[in-house]
């Protein structure tokens, strides 16, 4: 399987997870975030599964899409990853508020088009 064949799968990860991380603080008020370990813990989690995909997508992805902020995804990742001692989970909480849902509709929209580019190399 080529590289640029693996994409719409790191595409499809960081989509499911995005959602998934969008959906499971829905239900949390920032105060609750702030004293629930499992819940911070989760987020964390996420948004460095998001940054690791991201991270994997191949560089002709990146040039045909980039309104996706695809160094600041992969340098997030980076930082909850190797300053864990250091989380600011304020920032973690915004980022999944109020960035992740632009991202889902960016990728939705990147997803389509793969696939779309797929169907119409088999004909």
């Amino acid at each position: 399987m080529l590289p640029e064949e693996r994409d719409p799968a790191r595409i499809w990860h960081m989509l499911d997870t995005a959602r998934k991380a969008i959906q499971s603080l829905q239900r949390v008020s920032e105060d609750e975030f702030r004293t629930d370990i499992d819940a911070r813990d989760l987020a964390v989690y996420r948004l460095q599964v998001i940054g690791e995909a991201a991270n994997r997508v191949t560089d002709t992805v990146r040039q045909r899409h980039p309104e996706v902020p695809w160094r600041e995804i992969v340098a997030k990742r980076n930082v909850l990853v190797h300053a864990y001692d250091r989380i600011d989970y304020q920032r973690v909480w915004d980022v999944i508020r109020r960035e992740l849902p632009p991202l889902v509709e960016q990728l939705e929209r990147i997803l389509k088009q793969l696939d779309a580019g797929k169907t119409q190399g088999k004909s």
